[in-house]
């Protein structure tokens, strides 16, 4: 069984506050990604090398340092298309390490069933306008929008979910307890609770470019729409939208930087900036580190219980990326 060097992303930025910012009045910086497919230790594999969560936390602790209001949100998918609920299990711990304030869950997040969802939900930030679960405890782990602070300025994140996201979708268990609403009517709904509260509205998706673009006809009014599911790449927004539209690809390899500034005083006129950082190469090189921080050589199911929140001895995924250009 491969080594899952999980505990290592354990340094991503627990000390990090994530409800209060200090930062330039009328501008923002969200680090934005999607489809990570389940991805955790990466791949280098020549044909089709992939990213993988522990990179992205490395590279999040490490923007950090130099933005630290940073926020960081996803745009679902963050499972693999196939069950295996231990694996999952895995893959929800390291996200929830990274230091996410919003993630829009996707289709992929419900293959092992309703009550590993909610599990989910107990542990990261999820939101979807639109989604309604049929269980006791659905109430506590979705929320139609979360409300960011950052510094003098409030930011509002709103999920919604592309119905035909659940097209192909096998488990018809789940299914029949979910349902997901019209997306214009819930946004519409929830626009006017958050207009008044927020200086930025941001549309975390899954859904894709197309289904964007007709969402922004009906709902011209947030900031931009970041979309996912169906691992397109956008690399400039989309300007023949009514609302810009971005979109980080596939298997979660590149990582969204965007940058929204409030360019006048009736914060009316809005200036867009778009990096992408790529994941997928250099591949890293095989790091030595204490059998105490390797989970790779015993069941999925003792993975959960032995993730350490502070690895004892042990500087990090971050600075050992430093020193060896691994992500």
């Amino acid at each position: 069984m491969k080594h899952i060097c999980l505990a290592l992303i354990t340094v991503a930025l627990i000390n990090h506050p994530v409800t209060v910012y200090t930062s330039a009045p009328h501008k923002i910086t969200i680090l934005f990604s999607a489809s990570d497919n389940g991805y955790i230790y990466g791949c280098c594999c020549p044909s089709s090398p992939k990213s993988g969560v522990i990179k992205r936390a490395g590279f999040i602790q490490s923007y950090r340092e130099k933005v630290p209001d940073a926020v960081i949100v996803s745009t679902g998918d963050i499972f693999s298309v196939y069950p295996d609920a231990k694996r999952s299990a895995v893959a929800a711990k390291a996200q929830s390490l990274v230091g996410y304030q919003a993630i829009v869950p996707g289709d992929q997040e419900f293959v092992n069933g309703i009550d590993f969802f909610i599990s989910l939900g107990k542990m990261l930030p999820l939101t979807a306008a639109n989604l309604t679960v049929n269980h006791a405890d659905a109430g506590e782990v979705i929320n139609p929008y979360i409300l960011v602070n950052y510094g003098v300025l409030k930011v509002a994140f709103i999920g919604i979910i592309d119905p035909d996201a659940f097209k192909y979708f096998q488990d018809k268990d789940a299914l029949s307890k979910i349902t997901i609403g019209n997306p214009a009517g819930a946004l519409t709904k929830i626009y006017t609770e958050v207009k008044t509260k927020a200086d930025f509205i941001i549309i975390l998706s899954h859904g894709g470019v197309d289904f964007n673009k007709k969402l922004a006809k009906a709902c011209p009014w947030p900031d931009i729409f970041i979309g996912g599911h169906t691992q397109e790449l956008v690399k400039e927004p989309i300007k023949d939208a009514v609302v810009p539209v971005i979109q980080p690809g596939k298997n979660g390899d590149w990582q969204g930087e965007l940058i929204l500034t409030k360019k006048n005083s009736d914060n009316k006129q809005i200036n867009h900036s778009l990096t992408y950082h790529f994941f997928r190469h250099p591949c890293p090189p095989k790091i030595k580190i204490s059998e105490t921080i390797i989970l790779g050589d015993e069941p999925f199911s003792e993975y959960s219980a032995k993730i350490h929140e502070n690895p004892p001895d042990h500087p990090g995924i971050a600075s050992l990326c430093k020193n060896e250009n691994c992500y």
